[in-house]
Formats: structure tokens, C-alpha cells, sequence
């Protein structure tokens, strides 16, 4: 059993970015749609088992180490494979700089630093720790992910208790790209698996018989913590950072505690996506740099308003990947892998 809670931890971890737990995230996939946003958070959380189940199994039937590979399985299709790595660095590094924007405006609501001093210290440091690869990132979360389980949900049920519960009204859908409760959970639950790839595939690997169960434990997490920064955010929907701001309304030293937990849920994130992104890279350590200094300037453009486009975009596109790795999926078990 600690194996398979390792493995939902690590899961649940690959979620936990700067906006997930900041509720910006959630409050534009899912609370501004009211109470439909619920429903869309179930269906969500539902999909993010399944696609789960089907990235683990895919890894371990067909022995799929490389995102491309996963992706586009047919020989035949080298092109388009290389298209397909080309989108999903620009994606990762583009989810690396809504972290690093996420850190810049987090420590100037903290301290009053100015944005960038925050962004590029997040950028150093994931810079730093991505050269010791997959065993560090599971250790990281196998610590993290307990402390901001407990902290989200003693936050949100505070919250609760003392506010009651009061369900969002719908707000006027501004962003084209979130115009729709279902398309919203589908949009979320593809960028998410994405991002998170450089890391399930090795993670699948490395997995023994259990991995089921602890996807499916790895997602109940992230449905709790989803529930408890959700639910009680409404008052605060129209800040950058809203949980942090709940966190402050109940006691001051709450803001700075959480505020710190959700620094290293960035950092955690950003590591994720940059580990994945290095793996395209015939020469990771000479292109480390590169990467830094592209995501430091593209964190000069704001937490929420990358959140809103970034995101939603790229899940999209994700998209047309889920229905191939389901078609792949499907061909495997009717053929076998050696003819596909």
C-alpha cells in the first residue's frame, strides 16, 4: 500500500501547480459556471481516471518511454511525431512560465517584491533541481502533497463553518475558449495529463501491479482538494491569487503558511514540466539555459491572464492526443503491438 499512496501522491502532484491551488484555475474551468461548474469538476475528475488508466496502461503494454512515441505510435508517421514533440515543448515551457508568473506575483502579494525577482528565483531553482531527474520530483511530492492536502482542506472547511456554503451565480463568459462547462472539464483534464507525461512514463515503468488503485487514490486527492479551495472562494473569485487571500481572512499566519506551500506546488509543477521538456532534448544540460531565460521573459505577462489562453489552447490540442492514444489503445488489444 505505500507504494500505490507513493504513486497517488506523485500523480495528485503532477496537478498541483500554481493555479490549481491558488484557485485561479479552478475558479475559470470551473466556478465561473455556477453550479454547473461542479458537475463539470465531477466529470473532470472522472476523465482524469480513465485518461490515467489508459496513459499507465499504454506505457506498460507497449514499453512507450517517450512522449512522441505515446502520442503518435505509427512508424510510418516520424513527421508528424516531430511536430507533435515541437508542440508539446512549446506547451511545457509555456505551463513553466504560468508557474514562474505564479511565484512573481505570489511573493509580491507576500512581501512586496516586484514580480520578476520572485519569477526568476523560482526559475533558478527548478533549473537547478531538474538535473536530478525523476527520483527527486517523487521524494518532493511524497512530502508536499500530505502538508497541502491537509492545509487546503483545513483552510476550505474553516471557511465553510464559518461562512456556509453559498453556491457561485454563472458569470458572463468573457474567454471564448471557456464558454462551456463540459468543454471546460475536457479542456482541463487534457492539458493536465500533457504536462504531466515527462513524468507518468517513467512513472509507469517504475510502478508495480498496484498502479491502478493508486491513480484512482492520486485523483480522489485532487477531487478534495479541489472541493475545498472551490467551494469556499466565491468572495474572493476576482483576486489573482484567491486562496491566499481566504487564507488571510481567517488568520494572518494562515496566508504566509499556505503562501509558502503553494511557492513549492510551483516549483513542484515547474519541475515537472521542464524534466518533460529536457527529455525531447539531445543535449538536456546545453539546453537548460535556453529554457530558463525564455520562460523568465514570458512570465512578464501575468499570472491569470496566461491561465486564461495557455491552458485552455493547449487542452484543445491535447485533445486530438487522448483520441490517439485511445485509437492506439484499442488496435493494441485487437492486434497486438508489433502491427501497429
Amino acid at each position: 500500500m505505500k507504494k500505490q499512496l507513493s504513486l497517488a501522491f506523485t500523480f495528485c502532484g503532477c496537478f498541483l501547480g500554481a493555479g490549481f491551488v491558488s484557485g485561479q484555475e479552478l475558479w475559470q474551468f470551473f466556478g465561473a459556471f455556477g453550479g454547473w461548474g461542479y458537475l463539470g469538476l465531477a466529470l473532470a475528475m472522472g476523465l482524469t481516471v480513465l485518461c490515467g488508466w489508459l496513459i499507465f496502461a499504454l506505457a506498460r503494454r507497449c514499453s512507450i518511454r517517450t512522449m512522441d512515441r505515446l502520442i503518435i505510435p505509427w512508424e510510418r508517421a516520424g513527421i508528424l511525431r516531430r511536430v507533435i514533440g515541437v508542440i508539446q515543448i512549446i506547451f511545457l515551457l509555456g505551463i513553466f512560465m504560468i508557474m514562474a508568473a505564479g511565484a512573481g506575483a505570489l511573493l509580491r502579494t507576500l512581501f512586496g517584491l516586484p514580480r520578476w525577482i520572485g519569477s526568476l528565483a523560482l526559475i533558478l531553482l527548478v533549473g537547478i533541481a531538474a538535473l536530478f531527474g525523476l527520483g527527486g520530483l517523487i521524494r518532493i511530492f511524497d512530502i508536499l502533497v500530505p502538508v497541502l492536502v491537509g492545509l487546503t482542506v483545513l483552510i476550505g472547511g474553516t471557511a465553510l463553518l464559518r461562512n456556509g456554503l453559498s453556491l457561485p451565480a454563472p458569470e458572463p463568459k468573457n474567454n471564448p475558449l471557456l464558454s462551456n462547462f463540459f468543454f471546460s472539464a475536457v479542456s482541463f483534464v487534457c492539458y493536465n495529463l500533457f504536462s504531466a507525461l515527462g513524468v507518468l512514463l517513467p512513472l509507469a515503468h517504475r510502478s508495480e501491479k498496484g498502479w491502478p488503485l493508486g491513480v484512482a487514490l492520486g485523483t480522489a486527492v485532487l477531487s478534495l482538494i479541489g472541493l475545498s479551495v472551490l467551494l469556499p472562494i466565491g468572495e474572493y473569485s476576482t483576486a489573482e491569487l484567491p486562496m491566499l487571500e481566504l487564507a488571510g481572512s481567517l488568520h494572518p499566519a494562515l496566508k504566509y503558511l499556505y503562501g509558502l506551500l503553494l511557492l513549492a506546488a510551483m516549483f513542484a509543477a515547474g519541475l515537472t514540466c521542464l524534466t518533460g521538456t529536457l527529455q525531447f532534448t539531445p543535449k538536456p544540460k546545453a539546453t537548460l539555459p535556453f529554457c530558463l531565460a525564455l520562460c523568465f521573459v514570458g512570465s512578464m505577462l501575468g499570472f491569470g491572464g496566461l491561465i486564461g489562453t495557455v491552458y485552455p489552447f493547449f487542452g484543445y490540442l491535447s485533445l486530438f492526443g487522448i483520441i490517439s492514444m485511445l485509437i492506439y489503445f484499442i488496435r493494441s488489444k485487437q492486434h497486438g503491438t508489433e502491427k501497429l
